[in-house]
């Protein structure tokens, strides 16, 4: 039986500052790799297709796609 562990990375995307800001803080605090951070839709799309974080954080409503758009893009590759 592997007992391999993955790292805990995860990728942060919400369009208010203060919101992104203490989402990060809190995953860090709990352990969590920030490996990204961003306030679009598109540019999160980009970043976990290239960085492929075990989690993704994401708001519903985020300029250039949504949340739910992201995510559907995310499970396809």
């Amino acid at each position: 039986m592997s007992t391999t562990v993955r790292a805990r990375t995860c990728l942060v995307a919400d369009d208010h500052p203060s919101v992104l800001r203490t989402l990060t803080d809190l995953l860090r605090a709990w352990g969590w790799t920030i490996v990204a951070s961003t306030t679009d839709g598109e540019d999160a799309a980009h970043k976990i297709r290239e960085l492929q974080p075990s989690v993704a954080v994401l708001d519903l409503q985020l300029p250039g796609q949504s949340g739910l758009e992201v995510a559907r893009g995310a499970a396809r590759t």
